[in-house]
């Protein structure tokens, strides 16, 4: 015989067919299904090679290669029992189909696991084309080079096990899915059976592991969860309905997680394209090093965070798209209250953020931080937070930040509120808040600047003490800071905000208000310690709080307007020379205007120009 397989059409039948034809170890001799081959009564001697087709049927994906050898202890997996006691042992090349152990549609542990023990260290483990179920967990330990690849088809927990993949101290890993769906305890139908116990996937001291492509519904505790591992990659997941009975959730809800990155000691992981929904929290990590989180859906979330992250070092998060979250988008924070060194390299950015209860983008130390640690560098850059409950952004005891290019409205409080900061806060168009389009408070000795931002209808809540469009506010704390407001623009279709800019603390050493277009109705700019002023007012604007009868105000530049000198109406407010006053009510005998001399609060005025 040519062929490696025993031929079908050669007119004889197994029965016929003599015994050194059926037991020639150079051919193998194949069976449509597994069935069929352990019910045979052929007698196989030792070393000869079996095939099967399928397991159920020829066609299942559930063919496989099968070893005789001389009677021995046979788990019910790989090895069956032959006619005449031999057995017949599954040669595993690489890949094996779960099939080839007997996973059928009911409770299938046992042979899942089998399956994995039987490829050994490297190789892969594929389930496909079946909708089967487990009452406990699958091991995957000390394995290099090992892929579990599910297809079409679906896993459902039994029992409220602690997950249904454990990978634990393996490199090389992954686990990919493709049209397959891994479920919880709980159901669509019955979300009370969630518990907190189970987790879809856990990796636990693996280097170079990957989770792709599945679907993850109903876990009461994570989909997908990581602790103490290294250099990997979970994306393009589909991760709902990880929490609690919904009805049962509130706010403070945290310990349930479409992906988590557990307590510390991971770093280089990428949560990547993602999407996260009908959540307790979308994604968090605590205490781990250069993680990226970029590219995900996240919504409905009904306990906390759309993102939280205990930072350590080096965190991006970045073009993900985050809606309808009960508190924060994206909080991230300083966890350790003793940190005596600075969190480096945050960046936050090009991410679109809707319907937050709280704040859009929360960066901060944790409530009763005594450690010097701070944030050292924070971008917040090009991203769109729209109708949030608070703040559109919140940040706070920041050494350098740069916050620019946001598009920010709609919030319940301010557009951004900075407390202990330092840095830049430019380019940003603010919209409708119900309260100041900026507000911060600068770090002892440092200097805030916002400078070209774009403000449109701030203080739309008219709440009086609050009413003001920028606003910088050293706290006690503070001995002396230095602050910049240049370039910004102010457009209003509301008269409810009554100030422009206040900065009216003797602590800001240095303030320069500069080349603003500070609107077009009567507000208030309440500034002190001024080293440069300079600015593009419209005509109706007040400077200061002087007596409205002889209020000074101007219509660009350096083009002041009053009805008498400044020295005469009793103005205090820091003048320079070459500083001019047109007389808004000139008649014979008076100046057409009056030029500052001698720099002061006012400084010294003559009049010029005397109308004949």
């Amino acid at each position: 015989y040519e062929s490696q397989t025993v031929p079908v059409d050669v007119g004889l039948t197994a029965d016929t067919l003599p015994d050194a034809i059926i037991n020639d170890l150079s051919q193998t001799y194949n069976f449509d299904t597994l069935a069929n081959m352990v019910a045979s009564e052929i007698v196989f001697e030792v070393d000869k090679i079996l095939e099967t087709s399928g397991y159920y049927s020829a066609s299942d994906g559930g063919g496989a290669k099968y070893l005789v050898v001389a009677p021995q202890a046979a788990d019910g997996y790989g090895d069956h029992v032959l006619a005449n006691g031999n057995v017949a042992v599954l040669q595993v090349d690489g890949v094996i189909n779960v099939r080839q152990f007997g996973v059928t549609s009911e409770d299938s542990t046992n042979a899942i696991q089998a399956a994995v023990n039987a490829v050994g260290t490297s190789g892969t483990v594929l389930i496909q084309g079946i909708h089967t179920k487990i009452s406990g967990r699958i091991d995957i330990f000390n394995k290099a080079n090992f892929t579990v690849s599910c297809r079409s088809g679906s896993m459902t927990q039994l029992t409220d096990t602690t997950r249904m993949f454990n990978f634990y101290q393996s490199t090389d890993v992954e686990i990919s899915g493709e049209s397959f769906v891994l479920n919880g305890v709980g159901t669509d139908f019955n979300p009370s059976l969630r518990t907190t116990g189970a987790e879809g996937i856990r990796f636990t001291n693996c280097s170079n592991f990957c989770c792709k492509g599945l679907h993850f519904k109903n876990f009461g505790s994570a989909g997908i969860r990581t602790f103490e591992s290294t250099v990997g990659i979970i994306e393009n997941n589909t991760i709902q309905g990880t929490a609690l009975d919904h009805s049962n959730i509130s706010g403070g809800d945290n310990n349930q997680f479409g992906i988590d990155l557990y307590l510390a000691g991971s770093d280089r992981i990428k949560i990547l394209n993602n999407t996260i929904f009908s959540t307790s929290q979308g994604v968090k990590t605590s205490y781990n090093k250069t993680i990226e989180i970029s590219g995900n859906t996240i919504y409905s979330i009904v306990g906390q965070h759309g993102i939280y992250a205990g930072i350590e070092d080096y965190l991006t998060i970045t073009n993900n798209v985050i809606t309808d979250i009960f508190y924060d988008s994206i909080k991230v924070q300083i966890d350790d209250t003793n940190r005596v060194d600075d969190a480096e390299g945050l960046i936050i950015s090009g991410n679109i953020i809707a319907d937050s209860g709280n704040v859009g983008i929360e960066v901060l130390t944790l409530t009763g931080h005594t450690g010097v640690g701070a944030f050292s560098e924070v971008n917040i850059e090009d991203n769109i937070v729209t109708r949030t409950g608070n703040s559109s952004i919140f940040v706070r005891n920041i050494k350098n930040l740069l916050c620019s290019g946001n598009n920010m409205s709609n919030s319940g409080a301010q557009g951004l509120f900075g407390d202990g900061i330092n840095g830049a806060i430019s380019n940003n168009k603010i919209k409708l808040t119900d309260r100041q389009a900026v507000t911060v408070s600068p770090k002892d000795g440092g200097l805030v600047e916002i400078v070209s931002n774009l403000i449109l209808d701030c203080c739309v809540a008219g709440s009086g003490s609050t009413d003001t469009a920028i606003e910088v506010a050293p706290p006690s704390a503070v001995v002396s800071c230095k602050a910049s407001i240049i370039g910004n623009k102010l457009t209003f279709d509301t008269s409810s905000c009554t100030k422009s800019v206040v900065a009216g603390s003797s602590k800001i050493v240095n303030l320069i208000v500069q080349d603003n277009n500070l609107g077009d109705f009567l507000m208030d700019i309440n500034v002190a310690g001024l080293t440069k002023f300079d600015n593009n007012l419209a005509r109706g604007m007040q400077l200061g709080s002087p007596d409205t009868a002889n209020a000074i105000w101007g219509d660009g530049g350096k083009r002041l307007f009053a009805n008498t000198d400044p020295s005469t109406a009793g103005d205090i407010r820091q003048y320079y020379m070459g500083d001019v006053v047109h007389n808004i009510r000139p008649s014979i005998g008076e100046p057409i205007g009056w030029v500052c001399t001698g720099n002061g609060s006012p400084g010294t005025w003559r009049g010029f120009g005397t109308i004949l």
